[in-house]
Parts: C-alpha cells; structure tokens; sequence
C-alpha cells in the first residue's frame, strides 16, 4: 500500500525498505528467513512520515485490502502478515505523542501479529528510547549491537520517561553495525543503525513459527523462547540501571529459539496440517506432513506494495527497485541530505 503517491506498484526511492526488508528475508546469504514472503506498506515519503500515514499502513497490516478498496468493507485479516517488522520511529517533530500509536499496536497484538520494531538511534544517554512505537509494551523492541557484541553507542536506552511507564526498552538486540543488506538495483549496501537491527528478529521469528506453526500467534511464548535463548552481550556494555535497559534479554540467537520452538508441544506440521500459502478461500491445507513456509512478514518502512495479488497467486515476492545509496539517520529513518 502506498498512502502517499497510490504507486501501482513497488518503489523505493530511499533504498531504506530494500535494505531492511533483505536482512529480515533476502537470498544469498543475507537473510534470516529467506523463504518468507513480504507485504509492504509505505510510512515515509522522501524520507518524512507523519501519524496518519503510519496509522494508514499499520491499519493495512492488520487487514489487508486491494488497492482502491474501502479498509473497512474489503479489508481481509485473514491476509495480514504474521509478523511485523517497523525500522523506523515517530519522533515530535512528525507530530508524534508518546499515546498516539500506541492503540494501533495493541490492535495488531489483540490478532496475534509480532510487532517488531527498532528502538531508535538517539542513545547513548539512558531514557533515550523516546519515540513511538518501539516505546510501548505491546512491540517487540530491538537495539543494535556490534559484531564484537558491544551494545552500539547510537542504540537508544531505557527506561521509558516519555509515558511515565518507566518501562525497560529494548527487549532484545541484533546485529546493527556495518550491516550489509541488499539495495535496489540488485546491489548491496553496509550501514548502521537500529532499523538494520531489527530486520533480524523478525526473521528469527518467521523462521520459529515456520519450524513449529503451532506457535503462529502465540506472542508470549514466542517472546520467552526469544529471551531465554538469547546470547549475553559483551562485558563492557552499560546497564542504565538494569539490564533491561540497554541490550535487554541479550543478542538474538535465531539458531537456538528455532531449536527451542521446534522442541514446543506438538506441531501441526506433524499432525498433517500446515498452513498453505493463500488460495482461493485462504484456507488451510491437510495433506502428509511437509515443511510449511516461512510466515509472511509485513515491513512498515519505505517498501511499497501494490494491489492483491489474484487469488491463485498468494502473497507473491517482489523487487523494489530505483534508488541511490543513502545511509540511516536517526530514528531509523534514512538521513535527509546525506551522500
């Protein structure tokens, strides 16, 4: 969906979602999940958001509707992504309270939606995680860490202040400096930044929920494999006051919460039923067992994604293309101005 411009169809023109979405499932290599699908939806324009437009495209993540139709009469939920990656943050400055969101994610977890996003890249000062939607209960918050697993200086901090909840962000930590990811045209880019973080847990998540789609929607009990498998980060990494604050439950282990959601309960994979990718009625597949594919995972950054897909078609994969190199800037937006 484009709520801008209504481009027909994908286009980047910051290079911002290209480079986000491949960490989370692109080939090659540099990828978490690169069986998954994507949906996208477009937040910023030219490098500018604004709260309407990012309640548009979380509103579409939620129900997903054919382009020219009514969200409410045509929206189909049944189409929304599992998971949900967000690589960008509403600051004041884009008329952004701490509130204004925050009913918008709580709806995407009330359907059993991941809701992944980065924390920002305001840090190193503790309370710096001030900008919405990273900030609130209901997200899966994510800084950055190098590859020596060092919390990144940029990395915004807890605790909360901003809604006086004094709550811990992040809630987790992924690779997020000198990422190298995929950029339109068909090349590659290196950048930092929490929004390359964040990519990388939504991946893990996809590829979880793929191992056992017996956890599909099962928030909590995704979020505890994710915390209890996670890697401690490195020794010299400030608290701010607790943990918590700072890398929280450690660096993402994706090979380790795969294996722990595989060794959950009873899949239905096993019990020949796995989700199907989307056909004429949407509906699930029984059959013999075989590996499901990964979950779709939505990106609310600057990817675009046009029309429905034909019914016999699914969620199809898309290449964005047509944009310079311009690396991230605060918030996780890509920084206006810089070559």
């Amino acid at each position: 969906l484009d709520p801008w411009g209504g481009a027909p169809a994908p286009v980047d023109h910051g290079g911002h979602g290209t480079y986000t979405l491949g960490s989370a499932l692109g080939r090659d290599g540099i990828g978490v999940a690169p069986g998954a699908e994507w949906v996208g939806c477009v937040v910023l324009e030219r490098n500018l958001g604004s709260p309407p437009r990012y309640l548009d495209c979380l509103q579409f993540m939620l129900a997903p509707f054919p382009r020219g139709g009514d969200p409410f009469r045509d929206g189909d939920p049944a189409r929304a992504p599992h998971v949900l990656n967000n690589s960008w943050g509403c600051p004041p400055a884009e008329g952004c309270d701490a509130q204004a969101l925050r009913p918008a994610v709580e709806a995407l977890r009330a359907a059993g939606i991941f809701v992944v996003a980065a924390v920002g890249n305001d840090g190193p000062a503790c309370g710096s995680a001030a900008a919405p939607i990273g900030i609130y209960d209901a997200v899966f918050a994510v800084g950055a860490v190098d590859a020596s697993g060092e919390v990144a200086p940029f990395s915004s901090r807890g605790p909360v202040t901003v809604d006086g909840s004094g709550r811990p962000k992040p809630d987790i930590t992924a690779p997020g400096v000198a990422v190298v990811s995929s950029w339109p045209g068909g090349g590659y880019y290196k950048s930092d930044g929490t929004s390359a973080a964040a990519p990388h847990v939504a991946g893990t998540v996809a590829l979880m929920w793929s191992a056992n789609p017996a956890l599909i929607g099962d928030l909590a009990r995704t979020e505890r494999m994710l915390a209890e498998t996670a890697r401690p980060p490195g020794a010299s990494s400030p608290s701010c006051g607790g943990p918590g604050n700072t890398y929280g439950a450690g660096i993402v282990d994706a090979y380790a919460a795969t294996r722990a959601a595989m060794g959950v309960g009873e899949t239905r994979a096993a019990m020949g039923v796995v989700r199907a990718l989307p056909a004429a009625g949407g509906a699930e597949a029984a059959g013999p067992p075989r590996t499901p594919p990964h979950p779709p995972v939505g990106a609310v950054n600057v990817l675009r994604f046009a029309s429905r897909p034909a019914a016999d078609e699914g969620l199809s994969t898309h290449r964005v293309g047509g944009a310079r190199p311009r690396p991230a800037g605060r918030h996780g937006h890509p920084a206006a101005g810089e070559t």
